[in-house]
């Protein structure tokens, strides 16, 4: 998609140098570290967009003559914010409905923080004036960029995950991810996001003591981290057989998201 090339790489970023300094538009290599599914819905996918906007608005910031630390790595899994694994964090806090895990102010933010406590009130509000400006402006340029992003995530599900479902193999791991997870709460529903919707809404409905609540919750959550890696497992040739299509019909597309994933993980945006 032309657009991705012109929002993306024309406008907000460069890829990291690496070798001989491929641009995002050479699509004869695409190299995934695991699955399409990882990169699109995964950490880096999600974080993506968040992070370049801070990085827009720090270098605003900068080119104003302020100090503004860019507040990355925000959007990530709860879990992952915490430095624990998908397991651990299961296991003391389920899908977070019961017990929402407490995350604190990030470095960035406490940074921030005390530089603009340290100037004084007529400087603190110029301060916020140039951050709001800076934030809006660069709103603006990445808005072309997360709806990009929102349309590969589009493209996807119905390219990729949707077929996949209705495929045997699909069905055939639904079926074991439901007898897996050993919870009526499964039976109408094929993904996680359903899962999660339906302990909340028994949650709600069956007035539980708190304590009887966490471990209900947390006993289901930790099933579903092991029965979820099951499911992979089972979809995993077919998965592969659906991402090399949706990849050969969206090189330029796919090639940009890594390209932006490297951008701002990194730090290295035009």
């Amino acid at each position: 998609m032309r657009r991705w090339i012109d929002a993306i790489v024309g406008a907000l970023i460069a890829a990291a140098a690496v070798a001989c300094t491929p641009s995002a538009k050479d699509t004869s290599e695409i190299q995934l570290d695991g699955t399409l599914f990882d990169v699109v819905f995964g950490p880096a996918g999600d974080q993506a967009v968040s992070d370049l906007l801070e990085l827009r608005t720090a270098q605003c910031m900068s080119a104003m003559g302020w100090v503004y630390v860019p507040e990355t790595g925000t959007q990530v899994a709860a879990y992952l914010r915490l430095g624990l694994s998908e397991a651990e964090f299961a296991r003391e806090y389920g899908f977070a409905l019961t017990r929402p895990p407490e995350i604190g102010p990030t470095e960035a933010s406490k940074s921030n923080y005390a530089y603009a406590q340290e100037l004084d009130d007529a400087a603190r509000f110029r301060y916020a004036d140039a951050l709001e400006s800076c934030g809006k402006g660069a709103a603006g340029e990445v808005d072309p960029v997360a709806a990009a992003v929102a349309a590969t995530a589009s493209s996807y599900i119905e390219e990729v995950l949707t077929p996949l479902l209705a495929s045997d193999a699909g069905q055939s791991a639904l079926t074991a991810w439901r007898a897996c997870l050993q919870s009526d709460l499964a039976k109408g529903v094929s993904d996680m996001s359903g899962l999660v919707a339906a302990t909340r809404g028994y949650l709600d409905s069956a007035a539980l003591d708190p304590s009887d609540a966490l471990r209900f919750e947390t006993d289901l959550a930790s099933r579903a981290v092991a029965c979820n890696e099951a499911r992979r497992h089972d979809e995993r040739d077919a998965l592969a057989g659906l991402e090399a299509d949706f990849i050969d019909h969206h090189r330029e597309q796919v090639a940009d998201l890594l390209a932006l994933i490297k951008a701002t993980t990194t730090g290295q945006v035009a």
